[in-house]
Parts: structure tokens; sequence; C-alpha cells
């Protein structure tokens, strides 16, 4: 009888990581709404990672159109949900999903998307089947003495797709969580420990002080606000957790003075705290980055405008393994086909979107190979439209609990 139990306890852990392909559709580009559905100038491009090859297809319609906010849901098989671009979310069958329409509407723009990396982000809700929390923040620019991009406020809203016969509705929105100054964008999540539950972090913006969010089977709470050591910087750029969940960075450029920064954290599932901070600073006149890590959660990608770096996360001395693996290449088309936001896909490979309007994807075919090894193709991926800066904001879905951790505790006893 316990080897069937064992057996069954087995089976379904394995069977529900396996039905965790949220990521596996991605949208991208703008102007989905042209007068001609064939323009293969703009558009919607549709990137499809549920077979054994990325597929790709130009959408004949699209309700809303991306910038650098873009959230991109399937459902835990992998088909596709909606889609949020910081303004309006499409349901599946490409049109407003029900009282999907005006967030942030005080910068409400009807023919164009959010432009805020990583401003929304999606998570199932636990232990609610067919429910997603959706988070999105607002941004403003506050002015001297402390001028910068800030967001102000960050939200969340209820997604149901139970509703409206399979395409959706928002069944709360705009439930204010953090009414602070935090940085900007930088919207992220990671599993918790018990394998169901997500953390999400916020800093406030130029401050040693953390925010951390739990979003368990009731709901989002305010869990915790750390207080760290240092304080962090706060620019434009791309914050991820590991996919084993060990490690939290943040890679922002902050000023032409002051550099880039990368931050790097250990990370406890458990607790949601932070420890042993890392900060690397250095100037190559970048302005703008991102942030992936590895499969193996070994090695930091930080592209930087004109280069992408890799850091060794399991060295003794991170900063000392800063190792150049692209240096842009020139390349136009006509617009210079640089680097900003990456994300780990399902496929294990790593792209990255340019921060001109280009038809390309950096791939970073290898990621879990040191140096050059890890085989970056410049202009690897060619788009059938146009994309600006974007790319989804995906954690890494896949994460099971930690097994013999005090706190996986969903587990069969």
């Amino acid at each position: 009888m316990g080897k069937w139990l064992l057996f069954l306890f087995c089976f379904f852990k394995v069977t529900s990581l396996l039905g965790q392909e949220h990521d596996n559709i991605w949208y991208l580009g703008y102007s989905g709404e042209v007068d001609d559905p064939l323009d293969t100038l703009y558009g919607i491009t549709v990137l499809d990672f549920s077979g054994n090859e990325i597929y790709k297809y130009q959408e004949d319609y699209s309700f809303i159109d991306f910038d650098a906010l873009n959230v991109a849901m399937s459902d835990s098989l992998g088909s596709f949900s909606f889609a949020f671009n910081g303004y309006k979310i499409e349901d599946a069958s490409l049109n407003a999903m029900e009282n999907g329409d005006y967030f942030n509407a005080e910068t409400y723009d009807p023919g164009g998307g959010y432009r805020l990396p990583q401003g929304g982000l999606a998570l199932p809700f636990p232990e609610h089947p067919g429910q997603y929390i959706l988070f999105h923040s607002t941004k403003a620019t506050i002015e001297e003495p402390n001028w910068g991009p800030k967001i102000i406020k960050l939200f969340y809203s209820v997604i149901d797709m139970d509703e409206n016969n399979g395409l959706g509705a928002v069944v709360q929105k705009n439930e204010m969580i953090i009414n602070d100054t935090l940085g900007y964008g930088l919207l992220t999540a990671c599993k918790h420990a018990n394998g169901r539950d997500w953390w999400i972090l916020a800093n406030k913006y130029k401050s040693n002080e953390m925010y951390q969010l739990l979003l368990d089977e009731n709901g989002v709470q305010l869990y915790n606000i750390q207080v760290l050591q240092d304080t962090l910087s706060s620019g434009l750029g791309q914050a991820v957790f590991s996919p084993d969940g060990s490690k939290y960075t943040v890679y922002s450029a902050v000023s032409f003075v002051n550099g880039e920064f990368v931050e790097i954290f250990n990370f406890d599932r458990c607790s949601g705290l932070l420890s042993n901070h890392i900060q690397i600073n250095f100037d190559d006149n970048a302005f703008s980055t991102g942030a992936a890590i590895s499969p193996n959660s070994r090695y930091l990608y930080a592209p930087s405008d004109l280069y992408i770096y890799q850091y060794d996360l399991w060295a003794d001395d991170i900063a000392s393994t800063k190792d150049t693996v692209a240096i842009y290449d020139g390349f136009g088309d006509p617009f210079a086909t640089r680097f900003f936001l990456a994300q780990l896909a399902p496929d294990g490979k790593i792209y990255i979107s340019a921060n001109n309007s280009t038809n390309y994807l950096t791939v970073i075919h290898k990621p879990n190979n040191p140096g050059v090894a890890c085989n970056v193709e410049q202009h690897g991926l060619r788009l059938p439209t146009r994309n600006f800066t974007s790319i989804p904001n995906n954690p890494y879905y896949r994460l099971g609990p930690l097994d013999g951790s005090p706190c996986d505790t969903l587990g069969l006893d």
C-alpha cells in the first residue's frame, strides 16, 4: 500500500509540473489594427513553443498592440488564454475581454501599448482553477530633486476564464496593493517552497526596503517589508529569479554618470527573504538593460545595449566571472538590432528583444554553457512583423516544491 501511495504521489507531482505550460504562446509587435491584415511591416507576431520547434506566424487581426509591457498567458496545457499590454486585455477570440479595457486610464492610449518593462505579470490563482491574478503598475515621472521614472501604485485584478464560455472576464479590477514610490517595473515572481503559492517582490525607489507579496489560495497579501542592508539601484532594467528559485537578480541602467548596476541575492523560497547581497557597478554607457538566467540556474545573462554579459552565479566571486559573450555587430533592418529585454523560453533558449523597431530577436541557443559556448546568435530569429522592445514577462512556471524543506507542506504525509 505504501508503494502505491508513493507511486501516486510521484505521478501527480510529475504531471502537475508538466501541466504548467502558461508561457507557451508569445505575442509580439504593434499596430495590430492595420487596414491591411497582411501587412508584413507592422502587426502582431505569435510565437508558439508547444511543438518540437518554435512556430511563428502573423496574426491576421489583434485588438491590442504591445510596447515594453507584455503579458501573454496560456492555460496549463499551453492553449492561449489572454494577453495584456498595460491598457487592454485581449481574449482568445482576439477581442476585448469583458471588463478588460481602460487599465491605466490616466494615460490611456487606444492605439498603443504601455511603455513600462515588466509592468505587468499574470499568475495562476492557487486553488482557483481557471482563475488568474494580473499584477499591473502605474508609472509617473517625479520632478527634481529626485527626477526619474518611477512606479507610484501597484494593483491586481482577477480574471476568471470560466466566464463567457471560456473567453474569460475580469471579475475584480484595480485592487490596490501598494501606494508608494517603487522602482520602474521589475515585476517578477517565484514559486513558494510549497510548489503552489507565489512570492512577488517590489523594491521601494532608491531604498533598502523590499515589499514581499504572497499569493496563496486566499488571494494577494502584503506579507512583509524586508529592510535590506544596502540601498538598491533604481533604473531602467529587468528583474529575474533563477529557475530553481535560489537567486534573485536585477540589472538596471541608472544613468550615464552612475552607470549600470547588477544586484544579486540569495532567495529563501520558504520565507521570501533576500540575503547575501552582491552589487556590481560598471559603466558602458548603456541606456537599456535586461536579465535572464540559464535553465540550470548557473549563468546570468545581462544584455546591455551593445553587449551581452555573462556571470557565473555558482562562483565564489561572481563579479570576477563577468564575460562578454556578444558585441553588437552593427546589423540594422532598418534600425539597429541591439539588445534589451531577455526571456527564458520553454525551449530552453533565451530570446532578447531590441530597443528599436526591428523584425528580429537575438537568441542564446545554449545558455547552460560558459562563455562563447553559450552560442549567441544576433538577429537569430526573424519575426513576420516588427517588434518594438517587447517580450513577454514570464516567471518560471514549472518550478515544483522544495523537497525536504519545512515549507513543502502540500505533499502526501
